[in-house]
């Protein structure tokens, strides 16, 4: 339809569109003169926008009648900015929600009206409910219609064969099952190097961060290598909570079919990578970065694992798949998972700075329970905030804790890591 994202759209672009090309509605396009009474209104813009979410797609314009006339309409709806009461009527009045870019408003020169102009993009959630009127609705030519029996049943199918996808996807990258021994083993985890196996005789401990799009199937990254190298360089830093970390490294690239690996080499193999897929499937390996052994009382090795490196890494991660998917004009839901293999009887260490373990029981930061254990948090990483980073992020360090038989989160203080804990990726 456009060009350019939403976002960027001017007067000019509506202008063109309708007094150059006459664009008439249609499958994707429909025109609304106005609100009208906005209590009549909510439905209707809910079926619109439930419609296209249900179908593939399309954009609402306000402020344009079916005489292909641009007259704007008011700022304002019940004292509410334009954009504030449509993005609440959307959210209390479609089931389940639809996602779809913030309405873009654009002012008409020598006017004191607008244009509204609202992008949405086929769900990945469909079908989508008329909450009010308990009727979905889908596009046909230029309207919103009532969804019949099949197409009702055909949206379920679309959405069932796309967690089958899902889980199809994690099984094959050994992410589904962490009872399975092979739980997060894959092609480039195997190669991560690790002083545990020649110290202790036990296996090699790998961590993986996965970022995992809802729908892995689809091609997203589009770029071409070099922009994407480009990208990748420009925005590896100045993420919370350390700012001058780096999430990655770029000292050597492995060029796959499919994706793009970053390595950090020690003795032929991996310290580090980070793996980019052109599905938008994004993996980052570690093994001895995120552990260390240690001789206790009895001068036997042990193994420790740290509590403030994972988190820390786990919110840096989050930070940068803002940028990705906004980058890739994803719209998908992603799932972020932390996997970690062979960690059984490991020490956690890491605490913030009033968790000592003289506080916490000696001794009783041992995970005595599991050998593998992966953390999940689903999330759209256009409604992600920094709240929703440093909510999961504490929430995890308890389940860690937890694990480790700490009855209590120890990696903030006051919502901060503390300082003394902060790592040196």
């Amino acid at each position: 339809m456009f060009a350019k994202h939403v976002s960027d759209l001017k007067y000019s672009d509506i202008e063109y569109l309708v007094n150059d090309r006459k664009e008439q509605e249609g499958y994707h396009l429909d025109y609304k003169k106005s609100l009208g009474n906005p209590d009549r209104a909510k439905n209707e813009l809910a079926k619109d926008i439930s419609s296209f979410a249900n179908s593939n797609g399309g954009y609402l314009i306000i402020g344009v009648n079916d005489n292909l006339e641009i007259l704007g309409v008011d700022k304002e709806i019940n004292n509410k900015p334009i954009d504030e009461w449509l993005n609440q009527v959307v959210g209390s009045n479609i089931e389940p929600n639809v996602l779809y870019y913030d309405p873009k408003i654009i002012d008409i020169p020598s006017s004191n009206k607008v244009l509204v102009v609202i992008h949405i993009p086929e769900s990945t959630k469909k079908p989508h409910m008329v909450s009010s009127l308990y009727t979905y609705y889908v596009r046909i030519n230029d309207s919103s219609k009532k969804a019949n029996h099949y197409q009702i049943r055909d949206m379920f199918e679309f959405s069932r064969n796309r967690t089958s996808d899902f889980n199809k996807f994690l099984e094959k990258k050994n992410l589904l099952d962490e009872d399975d021994p092979n739980f997060g083993i894959n092609r480039n985890s195997k190669k991560l190097w690790s002083m545990v196996p020649e110290k202790t005789g036990k296996p090699k401990p790998v961590i993986l961060f996965s970022l995992i799009p809802q729908y892995p199937n689809e091609e997203k990254i589009k770029l071409p290598i070099t922009d994407l190298k480009m990208w990748l360089e420009q925005n590896k830093s100045g993420l919370d909570p350390l700012p001058s970390k780096s999430l990655y490294y770029t000292y050597q690239y492995d060029l796959k079919l499919d994706s793009i690996v970053l390595k950090v080499i020690n003795n032929n193999s991996f310290s580090s990578y980070f793996e980019i897929a052109n599905n938008g499937y994004v993996e980052a390996g570690f093994s001895d970065t995120f552990t260390s052994l240690f001789k206790d009382y009895t001068q036997e090795w042990k193994i420790s694992t740290y509590l403030s490196h994972i988190i820390s890494y786990e919110m840096l991660l989050l930070e940068w798949a803002r940028k990705l998917y906004e980058m890739m004009d994803s719209f998908d839901d992603v799932l972020l998972q932390i996997s970690f293999n062979s960690i059984l009887d490991f020490k956690l260490y890491g605490f913030n700075s009033l968790c000592r373990e003289d506080t916490i029981g000696i001794g009783k930061n041992i995970n005595k329970q599991h050998t593998n254990l992966k953390l999940n948090f689903a999330f759209n990483p256009r409604k992600l905030t920094k709240e929703d980073i440093l909510d999961v992020a504490k929430r995890h360090s308890e389940q860690i804790c937890r694990v480790f038989g700490i009855e209590k989160e120890c990696c903030f203080v006051e919502n901060k890591i503390s300082p003394k804990t902060l790592f040196q990726l």
